[in-house]
């Protein structure tokens, strides 16, 4: 798991009543490689109701029957939309590596010709 949040509020544009309610930021997430899987809601929205509360990501390995060797590294993308558009947005996310151990092993099963 790891926590996403904004930085500061979605900023109101001028004249916008009654639709001021409406400005968010959603920020989507994606596991790009099929080795990561997110557990929960794949899209996270701030609103100005919201944004200072922290939103919890959970992720897990995918349990696939391949045997890897060692640890390696799954890939979850950030990407955002705001609304209304003229939102002034901030530069693009960073993605998050995170670490994946594997758990299968290799068998091998040796028959006697005999038997």
């Amino acid at each position: 798991t790891y926590m996403i949040a904004l930085q500061s509020s979605p900023a109101i544009p001028p004249d916008c009543y009654p639709e001021c309610d409406l400005v968010s930021v959603t920020i989507s997430l994606e596991a790009v490689d099929g080795q990561l899987a997110i557990v929960g809601e794949p899209n996270v929205t701030f609103t100005i109701q919201n944004w200072d509360s922290s939103a919890t990501i959970s992720i897990q390995a995918v349990d696939d029957d391949v045997v890897e060797q060692g640890s390696h590294m799954g890939l979850i993308k950030h990407s955002y939309v705001a609304v209304p558009v003229f939102y002034p947005l901030p530069p693009p996310l960073d993605s998050v590596e995170i670490p994946i151990i594997d758990n299968d092993v290799a068998a091998l099963t040796l028959v006697s010709p005999n038997s």
